[in-house]
């Protein structure tokens, strides 16, 4: 045996020796299959999971998105409204007029007759005359007071009309009533006041309590004295317009009719106002200062009458200057139907 063999065995020997004494190595342990199944089904269950998240590629380039510049947002101012312009709006405050007509489809307030309200304490004449529910509230609690304050022959003689009757009314009266469309009575807020006993005139005291106290109660008088211009017809002391306590304070404090207080109104809001400006102050009355009382003259010493003097002639007495006739008072007859 060579050198070369030699030194191979003695190799091979000592390596025998090292591992064991000639033992084989011993295989790496193998684990069951059964080891890897929890991990597979995990895996699948994660691509189940994923794949709906995965968009599939068209091939195209994607476009890069353009950032979009920020803007400050635009704040829109919403206009505070105006409460006078509720004012206009209120169903109590319906104006009417020549020019001013109510509409077609205008639909009173619920319309009760007078002499069947329970409480009712208004006289009536007819007694199937009809009225805004509100305004009959209003007018009940008028009479009231009018009776507890000694004037308790207070009437109503004409309401509520419906668009024919007025038109009834101006066929036979053309001259003296309102056209259908134009009359206050269509509303259902307008009464006709009168006495059970005598005249409601110009003199009478329930007059003058009318017009110092009605509009506590939310009633006006419709045409009040040297308002024509404004209201289109003659003072008339017998029709009463229903428009509500605050309002008809208003016109009483200002001393409006209801037109003026509604062209008030407008102008207010023409002019960006949300309310009109205070009532006037009533002007005082001047105490009237007595006059002085003249002085006595001195009596001037008597000279004597010369001898013979011719007696002068007597002047002529002047003629008494005619006397002013008295202003026409307004008529105490029944004043027109509006």
């Amino acid at each position: 045996m060579d050198d070369k063999n030699r030194r191979d065995q003695s190799g091979y020997n000592k390596y025998a020796q090292d591992s064991g004494g000639g033992r084989r190595p011993e295989k790496p342990k193998s684990f069951p299959i059964t080891t890897y199944i929890p991990v597979i089904f995990g895996l699948i269950l994660l691509l189940v999971f994923l794949l709906p998240l995965i968009k599939p590629s068209d091939g195209k380039a994607q476009p890069t998105p353009t950032p979009t510049p920020s803007t400050t947002p635009t704040v829109e101012l919403t206009p505070t409204p105006n409460p006078l312009e509720d004012i206009l709006s209120d169903k109590f405050l319906i104006l009417v007029n020549a020019s001013s007509k109510v509409p077609d489809n205008y639909q009173p307030e619920k319309l009760v007759v007078i002499a069947q309200e329970e409480g009712n304490a208004v006289k009536t004449k007819p007694n199937d005359l009809r009225i805004s529910s509100t305004a009959y509230l209003a007018l009940n609690e008028l009479v009231k007071a009018a009776a507890e304050a000694g004037f308790d022959k207070l009437e109503i003689r004409d309401a509520f009309r419906t668009r024919a009757k007025q038109q009834e009314i101006y066929e036979k009266n053309p001259k003296t009533a309102a056209p259908p469309g134009t009359s206050d009575f269509e509303t259902g807020l307008a009464v006709q006041i009168g006495l059970t006993e005598g005249t409601l005139d110009n003199d009478s005291p329930e007059l003058k309590w009318l017009l110092e106290n009605a509009y506590k109660y939310g009633y006006i008088l419709r045409f009040p004295q040297g308002k024509k211009q404004l209201t289109g017809w003659d003072y008339n002391r017998s029709i009463w317009r229903y428009v509500g306590q605050r309002y008809a304070t208003d016109m009483h404090a200002y001393n409006y009719c209801f037109e003026e207080y509604i062209r008030a109104i407008k102008d207010a809001i023409d002019l960006g106002d949300t309310a009109l400006p205070p009532p006037p102050s009533p002007t005082p009355t001047p105490p009237e200062s007595p006059s002085p009382s003249p002085s006595a003259s001195a009596t001037p010493p008597v000279s004597p009458s010369p001898s013979a003097s011719a007696t002068p002639p007597t002047s002529p007495t002047p003629s008494a200057s005619p006397t002013p006739s008295a202003s026409p008072t307004p008529s105490d007859s029944p004043p027109p139907q509006a």
